[in-house]
């Protein structure tokens, strides 16, 4: 638009100058024109000068519009790039990230609200709810190669840490090696590396209780993991609690262990798992060790216990994974023993062999399969293939489990348990999910944990076998 305006102005200039030119030879040249023929050049002048005045104005006005059009490409330029800079996401929590991918932040968390009610057999058991776990986590990426870490739990009225530690992946060329330092999962059992978000039943088996809860999921320590797409291999050393110090005689006790699995068939909606794992636990200052877990239920408390082992010297754990998944159908199963020895004046004299085991089923009414991670060897979230925000139903799970733990060994007799878990999962969303388990437990002779409160007319808590049943609503980001 502009250079025609400065043509016209051009043109004008000169036509102008001509007319002029003309107007003064005219005069010059005859004296004897009329003053009507001047008056009517004179007028012409005056015409084209207006003109002239007013495609000045237009030029300038031209010239404000590209200015004020600069500024707002400009701004324009520079909101482009602050997006660039930063990336804002709140799919799956409240994430950060810089525009070259090399840092990255996200905020997120857990709420799994319980209640149970409970058929008593031979003893005392009260109803009861509880926020199961009310977590809050951050967790980033610095400079593509370095994560970390930090989660806390809120629920009991304390204040416990989980996951607190730093790792680096930048090996990737060897078999994705990544090395991690801090407060971290011990890597045991499918249950245990499976998070708590995506199993299938609102507690873990028994026997995770009593052979990885009850001597702690996680620890201080370092590790490292290799991968492929469809095998995973992690191993490290451990050796302290979060709360353990410097001054404190008791807590000086270190553990080594790995993991192996490999998925033989892994496809989309086809899986075949298989997994080793094995644990050295040493006991340098001769501590007791105890196992009594819960009967998969953590409102109410262990029916089956072994009591103080003391003084022990070490512990041995390991265990066997198997997990098939074919379409809305899967299977999964893992068997675990440990091997404790007590120790008198430094010296092994008693060794006592505890095992226990689980098979679970489970189907997806609404057609939905379970997510394997191949390369971590554990599964992941459910995506319901219709969510309810989007006019469908959800996903809809059944499962089924069978679970066994045996305590009784020598002179140790600390029961027997056996339970039945029937369980209905419905899935809102990716995120949302609500819980129903009714768990039918079967105890032995020796399984008399709860002996302190039997019911009036009982005299012994042999073969207590009460029925459970417990709700969950889960929400996590």
């Amino acid at each position: 638009m502009m250079p025609a305006i400065i043509r016209k102005i051009f043109l004008l200039i000169v036509f102008a100058t001509a007319a002029a030119v003309a107007v003064f030879s005219i005069i010059s040249g005859a004296n004897g024109v009329l003053a009507a023929d001047t008056q009517a050049l004179e007028q012409q002048i005056q015409q084209m000068q207006q003109d002239l005045n007013r495609l000045m104005n237009e030029l300038r006005a031209v010239k404000e519009e590209q200015a004020h059009s600069a500024e707002i490409r400009a701004a324009a330029k520079a909101e482009a790039k602050a997006k660039e800079d930063f990336k804002v996401s709140t799919k799956g929590g409240i994430k950060v990230e810089s525009g070259d991918g090399n840092f990255k932040a996200l905020i997120g968390g857990r709420i799994m609200a319980d209640a149970a009610w409970f058929d008593e057999d031979k003893t005392n058991m009260g109803d009861g709810a509880e926020f199961r776990r009310a977590r809050l986590h951050l967790a980033g990426t610095m400079f593509k190669d370095w994560h970390f870490k930090t989660e806390w739990d809120f629920a009991d009225n304390a204040t416990a840490a989980k996951d607190v530690w730093i790792k680096y992946t930048g090996w990737k060329s060897f078999y994705n090696l990544g090395v991690t330092v801090g407060h971290h999962k011990l890597p045991m059992m499918l249950e245990n590396m499976t998070s708590s978000r995506f199993i299938s039943f609102m507690e873990r088996s028994t026997a995770h209780g009593a052979f990885v809860s009850d001597i702690g999921d996680r620890q201080i320590g370092i590790s490292g993991n290799l991968n492929g797409d469809n095998w995973s291999l992690a191993g490290g050393v451990w050796s302290a609690d979060m709360d353990d110090d410097a001054t404190s005689e008791g807590d000086e006790d270190w553990q080594t262990g790995g993991r192996l699995t490999y998925a033989p068939y892994y496809g989309k909606g086809r899986v075949m798992h298989l997994g080793f794992w094995g644990n050295y636990f040493q006991n340098p200052d001769a501590s007791n060790i105890t196992f009594a877990p819960r009967p998969e239920s953590h409102i109410m408390s262990g029916m089956v216990s072994t009591g103080a082992i003391t003084p022990t010297d070490d512990l041995v754990r390991w265990g066997g994974e198997i997990a098939g998944v074919y379409g809305p159908a899967s299977l999964q199963g893992e068997y675990v023993q440990a091997d404790i020895d007590r120790t008198s004046s430094g010296n092994v004299t008693t060794g006592f062999d505890f095992y226990g085991w689980y098979l679970e089923g489970s189907y997806f009414l609404t057609g939905e399969t379970r997510n394997y991670e191949g390369g971590a060897g554990k599964f992941d979230r459910i995506t319901p293939l219709k969510s309810l925000y989007q006019g469908g139903p959800g996903a809809w799970q059944v499962a089924v489990r069978f679970s066994g733990l045996d305590l009784d060994d020598g002179t140790i007799l600390g029961g027997q348990e056996h339970n039945w878990t029937l369980g209905l999962n419905w899935y809102v969303n990716p995120y949302i999910r609500f819980m129903a388990n009714y768990i039918l437990v079967d105890n032995n002779d020796n399984a008399t944990g709860n002996s302190a409160n039997l019911k009036s007319g009982e005299t012994s808590a042999s073969n207590d076998d009460p029925r459970i049943f417990q709700i969950r609503a889960q929400v996590d980001f």
